[in-house]
């Protein structure tokens, strides 16, 4: 990755890591809230819910580095944290790559 999109990446994060936590706070909100749920269910839903997404979090967002910056961008943009037009101020090699893999795999 070059330079000026590791600066913009940079940026970029933390906008998705807030993204992030704003909905994992949301879903457990929504755990917390089914009092239709006994206490102890919903106690291990909220559970498996921070297990997971804890797993997540640290995939895309833990050890900042040019070398894996890529790899985080495109689990950023799976997990629907990007924005298309945030993909946009990265290098056409960069988001068409992006774009290429993750229409890949959804195909």
């Amino acid at each position: 990755m070059k330079e000026s999109e590791w600066k913009k990446f940079k940026k970029l994060k933390d906008i998705c890591l807030e993204r992030f936590c704003e909905r994992v706070l949301t879903n457990a909100n929504s755990i917390l809230d089914a009092k239709d749920k006994k206490s102890l269910d919903r106690y291990y839903d909220l559970y498996q819910l921070i297990q997971d997404e804890d797993k997540n979090l640290e995939k895309a967002f833990n050890g900042l580095s040019r070398s894996r910056a890529f790899m985080q961008l495109l689990l950023m943009y799976r997990m629907e944290l990007v924005e298309e037009s945030e993909l946009d101020e990265f290098e056409d090699e960069t988001k068409n790559e992006i774009r290429r893999i993750e229409s890949r795999e959804n195909s």
